[in-house]
């Protein structure tokens, strides 16, 4: 299986919540190293049940030659550790010894609000221009003190990472929420001299502080920005 980046890297790899409607999990492994003859995965996945782990056979996925492989398992619970390995077999029926394996458990997915922006902003043809601030910001979750938020800010379609923020810790009044500000100053820095459009997509993640193996993603939301007249 590709070992499971920090939720801190600019480029995640490994199994990871993802950024969806629902609840969902991407699993990803290499190619195996013998994939001449080989015919296909089989992906299993297992939950705890009575102090065991029961693994059944979720998908079959045709085998990619050249490329690693990943699989969307989608539609799952919150606060479940989900277990997952793959067996590859080939034109024979020949089937390898199991994969090692990798687990995930999802947080509460974090629900984003609107952009805030500062009073001297203001939009032309829907674009923010000239801002002076810009709050990023989720509706109050209950996924606990353990988890903390990571801001990603990418350009839309070549994934290009524009701007990314861990915060350890976040608490209100009100209970648990995100409230990140990026003022003036950086957001001239990461957007002033960019000539490949004012198109971008962010989201907010939480990451369990203590945990590689536990986590959650927003959806995206767009941002269109720019400096200028």
């Amino acid at each position: 299986m590709v070992t499971r980046s920090l939720e801190t890297a600019e480029i995640e790899k490994g199994i990871d919540a993802l950024p969806s409607p629902s609840n969902d999990i991407v699993v990803m492994w290499h190619k195996h190293p013998q994939s001449i003859n080989l015919e296909k995965y089989i992906l299993y996945r297992g939950e705890e049940i009575s102090n065991q782990i029961i693994f059944t056979n979720i998908f079959d996925i045709e085998a990619n030659f050249n490329l690693d492989t990943l699989h969307e398992d989608k539609g799952l619970s919150v606060g479940t550790m989900y277990y997952y390995y793959i067996v590859a077999v080939d034109e024979n029926n020949n089937r390898s010894i199991p994969s090692d394996t990798v687990k995930y458990q999802l947080l509460e997915k974090p629900q984003l609000e609107d952009l805030s922006i500062s009073n001297n902003t203001y939009l032309v043809n829907g674009v923010l221009t000239n801002p002076s601030q810009l709050i990023f910001r989720t509706l109050q979750f209950t996924a606990g003190a353990s988890a903390g938020s990571i801001l990603r800010i990418e350009k839309l379609g070549s994934r290009e990472l524009v701007y990314f923020e861990y915060i350890r810790q976040f608490q209100n009044a009100d209970g648990f929420a995100v409230h990140e500000i990026v003022g003036e100053t950086l957001l001239q820095s990461l957007f002033k001299n960019r000539d490949d459009g004012n198109f971008y997509e962010w989201r907010i993640d939480l990451a369990d502080n203590f945990s590689l193996n536990r986590g959650s993603e927003s959806e995206w939301n767009e941002l269109s920005i720019k400096w200028g007249n």
